[in-house]
């Protein structure tokens, strides 16, 4: 048994993918997916369900609807894979059997492969991830604490994959082609350092120097009014090293291994002003 949680709840059953109908049952399975081989208590589940208004009949419908989600969704007549035991239920899933865990999997892989310098194979196996992303953690299931959680923290794993493979397309010299994402990336995330360093990066590296000075006066000014602080260190640093580059008219190849020693002082400089 397979499921999709990288966007709309899907079950991959004898007759291939399909969805949940009943929105509670989609409720009931989200919230034992994220939490795939551990028990959730009955208590916790009609919390998730109903909040702090639920039903006299609770208990009862939390059974029924584990009953229908194994004779209609699972095939799991005997209880094997959705498993009750006291206080609980707990979803009896194998390594690679939701998406996610094949994400985590992948990302985990792609970002060794960056540190160990492949970063080609590691674009690869990140952009593989990706794919995996059909939109937003369970999107059509109703968001209860537990979920909401799930979600904000699937998201933020989604914006590290995203990062780490743009990190890895700049050392494979695809600057030219990232910086349209990445101008969309920092407009939806103005907040996120990282997004604003890749950015400067690829512009730069495509030989964009100018626009790059204007990316890093747009993120200070951003941050400044959105926080009211100065960019942090990494924003600062690349800053410095724009400035050194420009001021030898070094390619922007060769002031990658070049900016260390001028860009230090200058940075001190930066952190002075702040």
């Amino acid at each position: 048994m397979r499921f999709r949680i990288l966007g709309h709840l899907e079950v991959r059953g004898p007759d291939g993918w399909t969805a949940i109908s009943a929105a509670k049952w989609r409720s009931l399975l989200g919230c034992l997916l994220v939490r795939p081989g551990q028990l959730v208590p009955t208590e916790s589940l009609i919390f998730e369900l109903w909040g702090d208004s639920p039903p006299s009949t609770a208990n009862n419908m939390v059974s029924i609807y584990v009953h229908r989600l194994r004779k209609e969704v699972l095939g799991d007549a005997e209880g094997r894979i959705l498993v009750h035991r006291a206080p609980g239920y707990l979803l009896r899933v194998a390594p690679g059997d939701v998406d996610i865990q094949v994400f985590d999997s992948l990302v985990a892989e792609g970002r060794s492969e960056l540190a160990a310098g492949r970063p080609g194979r590691a674009a690869e196996l990140l952009g593989e991830a990706l794919r995996l992303w059909r939109g937003p953690l369970l999107a059509d299931v109703s968001r209860s604490p537990a979920l909401v959680i799930a979600a904000e923290r699937a998201t933020e794993l989604w914006l590290d994959a995203t990062e780490l493979r743009i990190e890895a397309d700049l050392a494979c010299d695809r600057a030219a082609g990232v910086v349209a994402e990445l101008r969309g990336l920092v407009g939806d995330h103005p907040m996120r350092e990282r997004l604003w360093a890749l950015l400067i990066r690829a512009l730069d590296q495509a030989g964009r120097r100018a626009e790059a000075f204007e990316a890093y006066a747009l993120a200070r000014r951003t941050i400044a009014e959105e926080l009211g602080v100065e960019p942090g260190s990494e924003l600062q640093r690349l800053y410095a090293e724009l400035l050194a580059a420009d001021a030898s008219s070094a390619s922007p190849k060769a002031f990658r291994k070049s900016w260390k020693s001028t860009a230090s002082a200058i940075a001190r400089q930066c952190r002075a002003r702040t």
